[in-house]
């Protein structure tokens, strides 16, 4: 059974952390254009995620999730960390490993936005993916079906 946590309208400025025992959430927002989540901290990558994700069966849809990092660019760390999730119609962006960790996710009809804002002209490169694949045998991964990549940059997976 999923707990389902409807998100309106709205700009939230926070972090998001869903913990290891924490199964079966599904965060529904209004639209991606109109419901974001954000974030203005840079510490270790690992602490400065808008969004961490380290439970089993996590659902995400209809939300864009940002991180400014002292008024550069637009850059996103979406740590998913561990465990099964989907995510459904959510826009991400960011320039360097942006979507990482060591989870088994779908991301489906996403809008991917590689960017490197206003230092695209020294950065002409991004890398979507920092998966943290550790042996052959590890059933991590990321896939990507349908949505759209764009940006400033030119996109790697990573």
């Amino acid at each position: 059974m999923f707990f389902i946590n409807s998100i309106t309208l709205a700009y939230y400025r926070e972090k998001v952390t869903i913990p290891k025992h924490k199964l079966c959430i599904f965060l529904e927002g209004q639209d991606r254009s109109v419901t974001t989540i954000t974030f203005d901290t840079h510490n270790r990558t690992d602490e400065s995620a808008t969004f961490t994700s380290m439970a089993d069966n996590i659902v995400a849809k209809g939300i864009t999730f940002k991180v400014k990092l002292q008024s550069m660019f637009m850059l996103l760390f979406f740590f998913d960390a561990s465990g099964r999730h989907f995510f459904a119609k959510c826009h991400i962006e960011g320039a360097a490993g942006f979507i990482f960790g060591s989870g088994q996710s779908i991301y489906h009809s996403c809008e991917i936005n590689v960017t490197a804002g206003a230092l695209s002209s020294q950065y002409p490169y991004g890398y979507i993916t920092a998966q943290g694949q550790g042996s052959l045998d590890d059933t991590s991964g990321f896939v990507f079906k349908g949505g759209n990549l764009f940006g400033n940059v030119r996109p790697y997976l990573g």
